[in-house]
Parts: structure tokens; sequence; C-alpha cells
């Protein structure tokens, strides 16, 4: 019996919210700085500076009247703020990847979970004699956002010619979650408190625990077994330990789809003779080029 197309919708529009809201709001933090800025973070360095600008004075298009001097100083440690927490984005995938093959979805959603957990109340109770919390707090964010990507993926694979479309939605939906810091900056502007804004993701991040209860609890396999839902039943109530739970039938997922049909892939012997092959030489060469320029204009571009 596969899973019941009720189930597939919930799996799918939780999996969707959860990436729009927080797969990766750290790269919102441009406008997270107004707030920052106007709250007084690091407004320390700006007593001495022969830079520093008067409180009163603000950024027209934002309608902020800060209570503390801002300086160049100030938006360079805002600005390396950024960078070492953006880092987490893309080691934490690396990271976490691993995670998700040795010990499977639940565990690494669970960790995910706890890192965003912790950066959100971070922020909520951090204040302008605490401004250095904000590199461990964007760093968590970043960090647990990144799985969210490696973890929710993977759901595309429970529907079948459509997982390309579902991995593509889910994607977009996490690149999209930057929007998220533009909403606390509006929340901000209209009186809502950055703590108060702050605590309600931290809400929403135990809500979203739901799609930890609602998916498999090892892997997703590929193709999917036509008796998925029976199979994560019986894991359930048995308390099985084996990331292999879903090949029980004897049948293997790599070579046997949905319809019987052989799904044909390249086997490598050794895991050094698939590093070493061309495809995989060249796909991370293609990579490498692509974040290299994707993180030099995040790191280049200024937050202010």
């Amino acid at each position: 019996m596969d899973l019941s197309k009720n189930r597939k919708k919930i799996i799918l529009i939780s999996s969707l919210a959860e990436c729009l809201i927080l797969g990766g709001p750290a790269y919102g933090w441009p406008s997270l700085v107004f707030v920052l800025r106007d709250r007084g973070y690091f407004s320390d360095l700006c007593v001495n500076s022969d830079q520093a600008n008067s409180g009163n004075n603000s950024s027209s298009d934002q309608n902020i009247e800060s209570r503390y001097p801002t300086c160049t100083e100030q938006d360079a440690r805002l600005q390396l703020v950024f960078i070492i927490g953006i880092f987490g984005h893309n080691s934490g995938a690396l990271i976490f990847g691993f995670i998700y093959d040795k010990f499977g979805y639940r565990i690494a959603r669970i960790i995910s979970s706890t890192l965003i957990l912790l950066a959100c109340l971070i922020f909520a109770f951090s204040g302008p004699s605490t401004s250095n919390l904000t590199f461990i707090a964007l760093h968590l964010l970043a960090t647990g956002s990144s799985n969210l990507i490696v973890t929710n993926t993977q759901v595309g694979n429970i529907f079948g010619n459509r997982r390309s479309t579902v991995i593509g939605l889910i994607s977009g939906a996490c690149g999209s979650s930057a929007v998220i810091m533009v909403f606390i900056q509006i929340a901000y502007n209209a009186g809502i408190s950055m703590m108060a804004s702050f605590s309600f993701l931290a809400g929403l991040t135990v809500f979203f625990t739901i799609n930890t209860v609602l998916l498999p609890k090892y892997k997703f396999p590929w193709p999917v077994p036509t008796d998925l839902e029976n199979r994560m039943q019986v894991a359930t109530m048995y308390g099985g330990t084996n990331a292999n739970e879903f090949n029980a039938s004897g049948s293997d997922p790599a070579t046997t789809s949905n319809n019987d049909t052989l799904w044909v892939d390249v086997e490598y012997k050794t895991r050094l003779s698939c590093l070493s092959s061309p495809m995989f030489l060249l796909f991370s060469m293609w990579f490498s080029i692509i974040q290299l320029i994707h993180l030099f204009y995040l790191g280049t571009n200024p937050v202010h």
C-alpha cells in the first residue's frame, strides 16, 4: 500500500512551509541589520570613532530613528557577523550529509531543529551588551537551516515522477525564506519587539517537528516501495534500528521501481574510484565555481 494522497499533501505542505520560514532566513541579514543598529548592537565601537554619526540620523527610506551612534566600525562588525555566520550554511550541508547517511532522517532533523531553536532564542534575548552573541546566533541559524535542505529535498522521493518538481519547490522555498528578516524589520517598525518576533520563530521551530514524526525515521528509499506506509508503521511499532529497514522485502530499491522497471545507474567498486571518476571531478569543479561566485557576492555585498 502506498502512502495516502492526504498524507502526501500534508507532508508536502508542511515541508514547504518549514523551508519558506526556516530554510534560509540568514540570507535576509541586511534587513535585520537595521533592527540591530537601531537597538545599539556594537554601538560601543562608535564611542571614540571620528566617523560616528549622531543617533538622530537615520535612513530616510527605513524610517528608523536610532537612539545610538553609528559608524563604519559598527558596519564592518555587522558585516563580519554575516560572513562568519553564512559560512555555516555551506559547511553545515557537508556535516549534515554525513549525519543523515550515518544516523538517518530523524536524528539529523532533531539536531537541525535544536540549532535553529537555540539561534532564535539567542537573538530574542540578546541586547547591546551581548552583541557578540550574534556571531553564535547567526552561525547556528545558518547551520541548522542548511540541514533542512538536505532532509526536506528527500521528500521528493515519495512523489514518483514529480520528484524533481517537488525538489525544485522545496529549494525555491529555502531560497525565498530570506523574506522572513524583512517581515521582522517591518514588525519592528510597527512596534513589535525583536524578542517577540524571534520567540515566535522559535515556537514555529517546535511546531515543525511534526515533519520528524510524519516522515521515515531513517531514510527515504528510492525508488519508493509500494508498501512504504506499512513498513513505516512496522518500524515505528517495533523500534527498528537498521537504517536499511525499508529493504526488508528482499528487493533492492536501487534496481527495482514501482513498475518493476530497471533503474540503471553507474556502480563503482570502491569509494576512491567514485571520487576519482571524471563525472564527479567535473561536477565538483562546476559546483565549486558556482559556490565561489555566490560566496564572493555575499561576502562583498554591503549590509548598510
